[in-house]
């Protein structure tokens, strides 16, 4: 999933919310920040700590790392996004727009938002930390698959 698709997703699941009379809670945004920013650690420290040692190919290990140098470029930019949206959403003063009859809480729309991007981010950030995982383990296997077969 790209981030551009997790933001426009946001956008509609935020008005379909809105329009339902479901508003988000400060608290729960709150938590689902720290908990991506928990997987942002743990996924950063997996890719930093990303071992090729064993892999003889140059072309494998060229592949590797500019898959895994797109993965840590992404979860930088969807974490600083993330970081965005949590601080801007909490300094957004009451607005307040009217258009006939109805009255459009604009600050609600903004937390919303903020919290169901939020949420998709968090879906983002455990698939490509779960994607990382598998890449190591199978990378690992091959290796291993190798040696028992030259010995």
């Amino acid at each position: 999933m790209k981030i551009l698709s997790i933001f426009i997703i946001s956008i509609f699941i935020t008005i379909l919310l809105y329009a339902l009379n479901i508003h988000a809670n400060d608290n729960i945004i709150q938590t689902v920040y720290n908990v991506i920013g928990i997987i942002f650690s743990i996924g950063m420290g997996l890719i930093v700590t990303f071992s090729m040692s064993g892999v003889e190919s140059k072309k494998y290990v060229t592949e590797i790392r500019k898959s895994i140098n797109g993965v840590r470029n992404k979860f930088i930019l969807i974490f600083f996004i993330c970081t965005l949206l949590f601080i801007s959403y909490q300094h957004i003063p009451r607005i307040e727009y009217e258009i006939s009859d109805m009255c459009i809480l604009i600050d609600e729309i903004i937390k919303i938002h903020a919290f169901v991007f939020l949420v998709l981010a968090l879906v983002y950030l455990i698939t490509n930390f779960i994607r990382i995982q598998v890449l190591k383990d199978d990378i690992f296997d091959k290796i291993l698959e190798k040696k028992e077969n030259n010995d």
